[in-house]
């Protein structure tokens, strides 16, 4: 999730630099705006608050928060992670999916979207279009990692079985880290939206 002032103009940023798919048009409500890229194995959220996780009156700008998705219904959700000693707090209970927010509402933010819908049809349709778009303009395979601030990727590890999971990963400089079929990419980087994109 990247915070920016205008979505659907930041996409349009994006789309130049990586020419990779719409995962969704853009959306508003009393709470946002927003609109998603397709990363292949992740999706990236360019989105405007006037409501953060019912925290109002709040302003961040790029990369500052990661959402994990679970097929778990809400009290399945929370049994593993109370185990563990970390809060969850509810965050958005919209029409179509359920919020739950990691440890502090604060940013950048850990949080959980439980969809209260079939996403299988969403997916194959995500996982085609980016098929066909080869990856965009750096044939890029993945994101590797994304890199934020929270203290909380300090003192606990998440663990994923999808081979092709991002990893989580502790850094006082917010990042994306992309992996591409073009090995002379490795060690390059780019600003985009505010945030630092860089090939592993």
């Amino acid at each position: 999730m990247i915070e920016v002032d205008d979505p659907q103009a930041t996409y349009e940023d994006f789309y130049k630099a990586f020419a990779l798919p719409q995962a969704w048009p853009l959306m508003t409500s009393e709470r946002y705006a927003s609109i998603g890229i397709n990363f292949g194995n992740a999706n990236i959220e360019l989105i405007s608050f006037k409501e953060r996780f019912g925290v109002t009156n709040t302003e961040y700008s790029g990369l500052s928060g990661v959402c994990l998705t679970s097929h778990a219904n809400c009290e399945n959700i929370r049994a593993p992670l109370s185990g563990d000693s970390i809060v969850l707090l509810d965050g958005e209970d919209a029409q179509g999916h359920k919020i739950f927010v990691i440890a502090s509402k604060e940013a950048p933010t850990l949080f959980v979207c439980y969809y209260k819908f079939n996403t299988d049809g969403w997916k194959t349709r995500l996982h085609e279009e980016y098929k066909k778009s080869n990856g965009g303009a750096f044939n890029l395979t993945q994101i590797e990692a994304v890199c934020i601030n929270n203290p909380l990727l300090e003192r606990c590890e998440f663990k994923f079985n999808q081979p092709d999971s991002v990893k989580l990963r502790f850094s006082k400089t917010p990042e994306v880290r992309l992996r591409s079929a073009h090995g002379s990419l490795t060690g390059k980087s780019l600003v985009v939206g505010g945030t630092l994109f860089s090939f592993c």
